[in-house]
């Protein structure tokens, strides 16, 4: 009798190492899941877009279950959409211009989130040595500008803020990295661009540099894009993507030094120059009912300009996607609807 327990008790000893066995070959060769690749064109040259370097920087993707493919072959902003449009892409960053010009000829593309936005993003350096002391000594001048960009609105915007028109001047389509070289060598006598395209530009001129900036004149609105059908078919990777963006802005809340540094890093800034432009931006997902507004009254200018065949203002709220969000974080949406 006795032997015959003993023999129980080993068999079910066996057993269970056995079983222990192959829970701890099964935990020990169990593979992580597979990181979601989200390809994003984003020109990374634009500071109220900072939450994408810092999120890529920081891990935040892949914390989220994504891997990101950052595209940066495109000039602008306008570029990135048309890629996501194309389907070279999944996700766009751009201001708020390009997604008014998509509106007027009707493009189908939606607004995930606003992720940044600030006053001095935009301004206009000349050369004093060309006679230019004013705007109006712009007249019959060359201007160095990425056509269909942000900064060509900004300019013809703030010439008509002070009565001014551009019939004689010349615009030349100027690559941003282009900006500050071509203005130096002389190419051009005035160029118009982003930060901190044109911040390079004053500095390359130094004391022969004249700046304007327009206050409240424009402000800029950086977006993060895509297209109803992306949107529609990946639920689940936007609201992933939305939650990256929203863990960098909580980080750089927390760690404006941090945030601060990797800003000088990438844009190559002086330590003054990179508290001016920290200052400068707000860092922040949301959907606002200021960014609609902006869009409408962009329209209109454009509306009224004769810079599109137009002529109604397009109903944005259908260019903006706001379900996702809402999901995500309810308070960062504050639009009208």
């Amino acid at each position: 009798m006795n032997s015959r327990l003993a023999a129980i008790a080993a068999s079910l000893v066996a057993c269970l190492l056995i079983l222990l066995w192959y829970q701890s070959g099964t935990t020990e060769t169990k593979q992580p899941a597979a990181l979601i690749p989200v390809r994003i064109a984003d020109t990374g040259t634009s500071p109220p877009g900072l939450l994408l370097q810092l999120a890529v920087h920081q891990g935040l993707f892949e914390a989220e279950g994504l891997r990101p493919v950052i595209i940066t072959q495109f000039a602008h902003g306008a570029a990135n959409i048309e890629a996501v449009l194309r389907g070279d892409a999944d996700i766009a960053t751009a201001s708020e211009v390009p997604v008014m010009r998509a509106g007027l000829q009707e493009k189908s593309i939606s607004v995930l989130a606003t992720i940044g936005r600030g006053d001095r993003h935009l301004a206009v350096v000349a050369r004093k040595d060309r006679g230019i002391a004013t705007l109006a000594d712009l007249s019959g001048k060359t201007l160095g500008v990425t056509i269909g960009s942000n900064a060509e609105y900004f300019f013809d915007s703030l010439l008509a803020s002070k009565g001014q028109k551009d019939k004689t001047l010349r615009k030349v389509h100027t690559l941003p990295r282009d900006m500050a070289r071509t203005l130096a060598a002389g190419g051009v006598d005035a160029i118009v661009s982003w930060f901190p395209n044109w911040k390079h530009a004053e500095e390359a001129l130094g004391d022969n540099a004249v700046t304007y900036f327009g206050d409240g004149i424009y402000t800029v609105f950086f977006n993060l894009i895509s297209t109803h059908e992306f949107i529609g078919r990946n639920p689940d990777v936007v609201s992933r993507l939305l939650r990256v963006f929203i863990r960098a802005e909580k980080y750089a809340n927390a760690h404006p030094q941090e945030t601060k540094t990797l800003l000088k890093t990438v844009f190559q800034l002086s330590e003054v120059v990179a508290d001016e432009v920290f200052a400068n931006y707000a860092l922040q997902v949301w959907i606002g009912q200021e960014f609609l507004i902006a869009l409408e009254d962009e329209a209109q200018r454009a509306i009224t300009k004769g810079l599109t065949k137009q002529t109604e203002i397009p109903n944005y709220l259908n260019l903006v996607h706001l379900d996702s969000l809402k999901k995500v974080s309810p308070e960062a949406v504050s639009i009208i609807h």
